[in-house]
């Protein structure tokens, strides 16, 4: 019993319950090339919502910016007030139906 008490704690050490984690050269270089990756990713997304958010005249005087200086959301009341938005919506259903339709007769009639 006691030879399997022994061996619990000596996996438990060597599982690392008490090691000590050292930080290598690289691990610093790879979690700045991760997190570089990471912001490029992200920015595109980010300045999306930037650019919906503030006017025009903002944004043009200034493409790249990190956070809004003034917020308006008179871009989303125009986008919404506009009759395309709903037309634009109802062509996107329409093709959806008919080419699921379309492509399900093809596909039966020439399984």
């Amino acid at each position: 019993m006691a030879k399997n008490r022994k061996y619990i704690q000596e996996e438990t050490v060597a599982a690392g319950a008490h090691m000590v984690r050292h930080v290598h050269v690289f691990d610093v270089i790879l979690f700045i090339i991760l997190t570089l990756l990471a912001l490029i990713i992200i920015y595109p997304f980010y300045n999306t919502i930037l650019v919906s958010i503030v006017p025009q005249a903002v944004y043009t005087r200034q493409p790249f910016m990190l956070y809004p200086k003034q917020v308006t959301l008179e871009n989303y009341k125009f986008v919404f007030e506009s009759p395309l938005l709903l037309r634009s919506m109802l062509n996107s259903v329409i093709l959806a139906i008919v080419g699921t339709l379309y492509n399900m007769i093809l596909t039966v009639l020439l399984a």
